[in-house]
């Protein structure tokens, strides 16, 4: 379960991605992670920063609540592992160098904490477009990401249309899209993205067959243990902004991910299951 801590006053951002055997991987600066006034290495609560005994200042962001009879030690030179897919970390709990399994620190269970700049991250349930949803206290923006954490719902229905550019949205929690009375489609105007992860709901609410008009270049990606949810079929429709043209039309049942939906500048749709 990925559980998502409410970012308030300053985000620091210390966290990168890196590619490790094969894997996107959450690294921190193990510097500022030993501080006690430091912010998490991740969005997920139940993430940890741990440092490399082969470079104390660095180290991996990973789910922390592996019990000490759950790894081994390090090589004795206190910097290696021998078993695959590990990597030798300092772990206080443990008063060892250990080493912890790589995939504890993929970026879809640990995902890093991102700069307060561009970002909206939802604080209570409510309207996407109301403020006081937001922890900035400020609907969000063209161009930026938007966080709603495990146990918020946030709907888009006091309009029939989003009409913001460059929206990221990532799912922890819930999105309820259409629905609001008297609406029945919802159209995103200009491309967005939307990432569902673990525990995470996308809910169409649309009525009739209206559905959901996504615009070119749009991507719906729903992670292992995400959700996307129906009360009928989900009609997508794919339509150009310029012209307001349909290019497609996608049916979509109940859907547990991974699953991916990709729209082209074309209109050319890529769905995978």
């Amino acid at each position: 379960m990925v559980r998502i801590v409410h970012q308030e006053a300053q985000i620091v951002f210390f966290c990168v991605l890196l590619t490790c055997e094969g894997q996107s991987t959450t690294s921190c600066n193990a510097t500022l992670c030993s501080s006690k006034s430091s912010p998490r290495c991740s969005m997920n609560i139940d993430c940890e920063c741990f440092s490399l005994p082969s470079n104390p200042a660095s180290g991996i962001c990973a789910v922390a609540d592996l019990s000490c009879s759950s790894v081994v030690r390090c090589n004795p030179d206190g910097i290696t592992c021998s078993m695959p897919n590990t990597v030798c970390v300092n772990n206080t709990r443990c008063q060892q160098p250990v080493c912890y399994p790589s995939a504890l620190a993929n970026t879809q269970i640990c995902p890093p904490v991102m700069p307060e700049n561009g970002v909206s991250i939802a604080t209570q349930s409510g309207s996407f477009l109301v403020p006081s949803t937001w922890s900035s206290l400020l609907s969000p923006g063209a161009g930026t990401t938007v966080v709603i954490p495990a146990g918020i719902t946030v709907t888009l229905n006091s309009t029939n249309q989003l009409s913001l550019s460059g929206i990221t949205i990532l799912v922890f929690g819930q999105l309820r899209i259409g629905g609001g009375s008297p609406y029945t489609s919802y159209t995103f105007v200009y491309p967005v993205n939307i990432y569902v992860y673990n525990g995470g709901i996308v809910q169409d609410s649309t009525r009739n067959r209206s559905g959901i008009y996504f615009n070119v270049n749009s991507s719906v990606i729903i992670y292992n243990g995400g959700y996307w949810i129906t009360q009928g079929p989900s009609y997508i429709y794919i339509y150009y902004l310029q012209t307001s043209a349909i290019r497609g039309i996608l049916q979509l049942n109940n859907i547990v991910g991974p699953y991916s939906l990709t729209i082209t500048y074309s209109g050319q749709i890529y769905n995978n299951g």
